[in-house]
């Protein structure tokens, strides 16, 4: 059995109508703005609300120091066509004998939730890790959020279980973990289904009338 990689660290993937750019300290300033902001951290982004930084650069050395890029992960700044930032996701829990890598440290700014992005990012992230042979790919998501737990079983996801009282947020609070996950056997129906939802949008911020955000 060939052993499988993650992306090249310099690599930058390309979808529809966005780009998936390593993260660098200079984009992670770029991105402070728009995820240093009441409404991402609600949904437990890096530690839920207590945990959101009191400037734009406190969180730049906060999710440097949070996000999985030094701990043998992938870690991307995500792009419009026309170079905005809006958003950032990882590759991380990579296991080579298992063929498994996770797709998570995911957040958008708010004026993108329910538009092409999060799928055309997911698509773009799947392609590329089912076309170097990984057999699984692994989604954690907070229990209590629901608006990603809809985007990501809208993805086509399967609901593996949730682990109960699996993660402290700044503020003590516990929260369990959702987690899904898709095998490489069922990539061509969620690739397809992804495609068809795509071809729904007219660019990249068009929204889906159901409001799902990602």
């Amino acid at each position: 059995m060939t052993e499988v990689n993650l992306p090249a660290r310099a690599t930058t993937l390309v979808g529809r109508n966005i780009r998936l750019e390593p993260l660098s300290i200079e984009s992670l300033r770029e991105l402070a703005p728009k995820l240093r902001v009441p409404e991402v951290f609600a949904g437990g982004h890096a530690g839920g609300p207590a945990a959101m930084p009191d400037s734009d650069e406190g969180y730049v050395e906060f999710f440097a120091a949070y996000a999985p890029w030094n701990q043998g992960g992938r870690s991307y700044v995500v792009r419009l066509a026309d170079g905005t930032v809006v958003g950032t996701t990882s590759l991380y829990d990579f296991d080579a004998t298992k063929a498994s890598v996770a797709i998570g440290y995911t957040a958008y700014a708010p004026e993108v939730w329910g538009t092409a992005v999060n799928p055309d990012v997911k698509r773009t992230l799947l392609a590329a890790l089912f076309d170097l042979g990984f057999a699984r790919v692994i989604f954690h998501v907070d229990a209590e959020n629901e608006r990603s737990r809809g985007a990501v079983a809208k993805l086509g996801a399967q609901l593996d279980g949730v682990l109960r009282r699996d993660r402290q947020l700044a503020d003590g609070a516990w929260h369990g973990t959702a987690v899904y996950s898709i095998l490489a056997t069922e990539w061509p129906g969620v690739r397809a289904a992804l495609d068809a939802r795509l071809n729904t949008f007219n660019g990249s911020k068009a929204r889906e009338t159901d409001g799902v955000a990602g």
